[in-house]
């Protein structure tokens, strides 16, 4: 104390110094804990916290045998999936089909068919704007429903989609949802 009090001045310049240094790493930190948060958020709504696993042929001609054997994927491997990370996980599955026709003034060579499970709505942060999404129910029951995205029914139906009865290649579907548009 008998020298803090001999050299005012000095403890002054000390003191500010500690203040300084201790105020700039507070800040510091919380900058860059902010701007973490703030990547991770960007990185979620980008949907990278999903894992897509597809099935693909073997690339290896002496693997043939398992290529005519195999189905790829299946829905047991999804069910399988689904029991290993537990009941709080959204597990979907999907198959993209490419349409030769359509009752859409849409050329076919447009249009992208994918066949899904109900639970790709939660597993892919998909929302509905008008309508209802497709139910467990729709999928056990092998209902013929579609759901829309919004730039294609906005094209084809304009606000009056759900309800509507399309055609891919030579099956009919009745439109009960249109998905709400992705933000950019």
């Amino acid at each position: 104390l008998v020298q803090l009090r001999s050299s005012p001045l000095r403890t002054l310049l000390t003191l500010l110094g500690v203040v300084f240094g201790v105020g700039s790493v507070v800040s510091m930190v919380s900058i860059g804990e902010g701007a973490q948060r703030q990547i991770l958020a960007g990185i979620e709504a980008m949907g990278a916290t999903s894992l897509h696993i597809r099935s693909a042929p073997p690339k290896d001609q002496g693997l043939s045998d398992l290529v005519n054997v195999s189905v790829g994927l299946s829905r047991a491997d999804a069910r399988a999936l689904s029991a290993a990370l537990g009941g709080d996980r959204a597990v979907a599955t999907r198959a993209i089909y490419a349409p030769k026709v359509s009752n859409l003034p849409v050329p076919a060579t447009e249009l992208k068919v994918i066949g899904v499970t109900a639970q790709v709505f939660d597993a892919s942060k998909l929302q509905v704007a008008k309508g209802r999404r497709l139910s467990v129910w729709d999928e056990q029951q092998a209902s013929a429903f579609a759901v829309l995205g919004s730039a294609l029914a906005q094209r084809v139906f304009g606000d009056d989609a759900v309800g509507k009865w399309i055609r891919v290649d030579y099956a009919w579907f009745e439109v009960v949802g249109v998905l709400a548009p992705r933000a950019a």
